[in-house]
C-alpha cells in the first residue's frame, strides 16, 4: 500500500525562508508484497508449482507413439542428409 505521511519543507529562495506543508508518499516495496503473500498464504502464492499427472498407456497407445516417432526421425533424418548433399559434404554411414 505504501506509506504517507505530512511534512514541512524548509527552503531559502533568495534570502527568503519558506515553509511549506506537503505530504511526502513513499511508494509500496513489491519485494515485501511477495514476501508477505508467500509467508501468509504459501498454499496460493509459491514459486513451486506442483503438478500431478497420473497417466497410463496400453500397448497400442505405446505402439502408435512409436510409430509417430520413427517416422518423424526418418523425416528429421532425411531433411539432415539432404542439407548435407545440398552443401557438399557427404558422411558414411555404416549399413543399418
Amino acid at each position: 500500500m505504501g506509506y504517507s505521511h505530512p511534512e514541512t519543507h524548509v527552503s531559502n529562495y533568495q534570502g527568503k525562508i519558506t515553509k511549506t506543508k506537503l505530504t511526502k508518499h513513499y511508494p509500496p516495496d513489491t519485494v515485501a508484497a511477495i514476501f508477505l503473500l508467500k509467508n501468509r498464504h504459501p498454499e496460493k502464492w509459491r514459486d513451486k508449482v506442483e503438478v500431478g499427472v497420473n497417466v497410463k498407456l496400453d500397448r497400442d497407445q505405446l505402439t502408435q507413439i512409436e510409430q509417430v516417432f520413427m517416422e518423424k526421425m526418418a523425416q528429421s533424418r532425411a531433411r539432415q542428409e539432404a542439407v548435407l548433399l545440398e552443401r557438399g559434404i557427404t558422411i558414411e554411414h555404416g549399413q543399418d
